[in-house]
């Protein structure tokens, strides 16, 4: 099981008192969040597959592979979707786990645009840093902070992902900001839930503009996914 923090997880760690380091700009979140919810009544397996905006467009998940195996001391994931807006299907990304390929660094979770794309984009969990993710080793994975940490390339910028980890139990938490290269909080999310995301804007942080914030919350559904997915 890969330790991802679910709810109950959660809530136990507030009643017991255990420490949570946040993700940068947590304590800054405005309210209310923009929440974004699964579209009710479309079946799924492992996490929401239709996800509703406001306005009346949808994230859509495309499942191509979807086999994870827990227990007994093994554990792999083998995972592989597309996600995009319904109204952009042509400007989907693809994500996989322990993706492979020229220009691909070690990784346990990628995300990329099709080739040829207007604005390219790739996103890797801990490029380059020794996160196992297969069986007994990957509980190494879990206590180790930077395994959580990803790097998000734009052609014209470089963001870094950070979660929320509680160090006591090992785990990272449904709690993630997408941060600038000066290391200020773009957007913050709470994925925690499954049939639900709520995005918060950092108050007092630079303006990100529209065509950003999309390829943010749809870069948000893909690891809400992947997570809940790879959780179960």
């Amino acid at each position: 099981m890969l330790g991802f923090m679910r709810p109950w997880t959660l809530a136990f760690a507030f009643l017991t008192g255990c420490a949570i380091t946040n993700p940068p700009g947590w304590e800054m979140r405005s309210e209310p969040p923009e929440r974004i919810e699964a579209t009710p009544w479309v079946p799924y397996g492992s996490a929401p597959v239709s996800w509703d905006l406001r306005g009346g467009d949808k994230i859509l998940v495309d499942v191509q592979k979807g086999t994870v195996i827990s227990g007994m001391g093994m554990y792999h994931a083998d995972l592989r979707f597309k996600v995009a807006y319904a109204s952009e299907p042509s400007a989907s990304i693809t994500c996989a786990t322990e993706p492979a390929g020229p220009d691909v660094p070690r990784t346990r979770f990628g995300c990329w645009s099709a080739e040829g794309a207007a604005e390219p984009l790739t996103f890797w969990m801990a490029p380059g840093v020794d996160c196992p993710a297969r069986h007994a080793a990957v509980t190494k994975t879990l206590t180790t902070p930077e395994c959580w940490h990803g790097v998000l390339t734009l052609p014209d910028r470089t963001l870094q992902l950070r979660h929320g980890i509680m160090p006591s139990m090992g785990s990272p938490i449904g709690r993630v900001s997408w941060v600038s290269a000066k290391g200020d909080p773009l957007l913050v999310a709470d994925i925690v839930v499954t049939l639900w995301i709520e995005l918060f804007d950092p108050r007092g942080g630079p303006r990100v503009d529209q065509g950003l914030r999309r390829k943010l919350t749809l870069l948000t559904v893909a690891l809400h996914w992947w997570e809940h997915a790879s959780s179960d």
